[in-house]
């Protein structure tokens, strides 16, 4: 009965640390979640991850030789999978997968590059919906705005439209889009600086929905065609507002 015992307990344990390993491959953040409710670390080490530092790294030594006159893009997964380019012939793109309105705030004093820039293009948001509700999102914008040069012009986007249909997560998101919206469109319109673009009419199905043609599958990011909306929509405003170079 004791081999039978001890080979029972040897069995369960391979299973548990089976189970935690496929759980950390799966969701790597899920020791830092735990480390979280523990005690051990705060809520802005979990929001501002190591991923995140090492790309404000990188971003630091391209911001330290970039050349002035450059329209410079700061926000989350949207702007770091846009071909800036697209957008304008000087452009650099200082987008991080994953980073909120939090991080975006964090890291700009941290790009020198910013006070020669011909316009500032900011877009994020979308990720704070898990960690703060719509007026802390809407006072961290505040925040960055008063923290970008005063003499650089700034465009703001809307967040974007999900397909509440494709992720039970996100159920009820787009009422939560719009309203927070409207916020942003207000702080844009007080800072005479501001510039807000907002496509996401032309971004929705008939249902309201980001619409299954201009979505990359996942219900949230763009597709190829969305982006190409995105990018004409930029590409106008830009050639509007970007300060000329001598």
């Amino acid at each position: 009965m004791g081999s039978l015992l001890k080979s029972k307990v040897l069995v369960t344990l391979s299973l548990g640390l089976s189970l935690l390993l496929t759980v950390l491959i799966v969701r790597p953040d899920t020791l830092m979640n735990l480390k979280n409710r523990l005690g051990f670390i705060s809520d802005e080490q979990i929001e501002l991850t190591p991923f995140y530092h090492r790309v404000v790294k990188y971003h630091r030594r391209v911001s330290s030789n970039a050349p002035g006159g450059a329209v410079q893009f700061i926000g989350d997964s949207f702007v770091e999978g846009l071909c800036v380019a697209a957008v304008t012939d000087s452009a650099i793109n200082f987008g991080i997968g994953g980073d909120t309105t939090l991080g975006m705030l964090k890291r700009i004093p941290l790009y020198p590059s910013l006070k020669h820039a011909a316009a500032i293009v900011l877009a994020g948001g979308f990720n704070d919906m898990w960690r703060r509700p719509n007026e802390g999102i809407a006072d961290n914008y505040r925040i960055i705005l008063q923290q970008l040069p005063s003499e650089v012009p700034i465009v703001m986007n809307a967040v974007f439209p999900v397909d509440e249909r494709e992720e039970p997560a996100f159920s009820g998101k787009n009422r939560q889009i719009d309203k927070l919206n409207g916020q942003l469109r207000e702080i844009c319109y007080s800072d005479n600086r501001c510039t807000f673009v907002d496509i996401s009419n032309g971004l929705k199905d008939a249902s309201g929905n980001l619409a299954t043609g201009l979505q990359d599958g996942d219900g949230l990011h763009l597709g190829t065609k969305g982006n190409a909306i995105w990018i004409e929509a930029l590409r106008k405003v830009v050639a509007e507002v970007a300060k000329p170079q001598p």
